[in-house]
């Protein structure tokens, strides 16, 4: 019986993961295309890595280096006014 009820919570936080990294995933593409100061390509690039990440950690750490990436370049465009 116990063995039974383990299981069955075990793949309830399973399908929880996964609905966290699926919203993870929204929220930072979301985030991405948002992001003013970066081009296509660059966005691409990161939602691609957004996409192929395993872990809400993983996308977590692709959203905040899409936003210093995007300061950056707000940075670098000023500098050359």
């Amino acid at each position: 019986m116990n063995q039974a009820i383990q299981s069955v919570t075990s793949t309830e936080n399973a399908l929880n993961g996964d609905a966290n990294l699926q919203r993870a995933k929204t929220e930072a593409t979301q985030a991405i295309d948002n992001l003013t100061h970066l081009n296509t390509p660059q966005k691409t690039a990161l939602k691609q890595q957004v996409n192929a990440a395993q872990r809400v950690s993983g996308v977590t750490d692709l959203k905040n280096s899409a936003t210093s990436l995007n300061n950056a370049m707000d940075q670098l465009k000023q500098a050359n006014c």
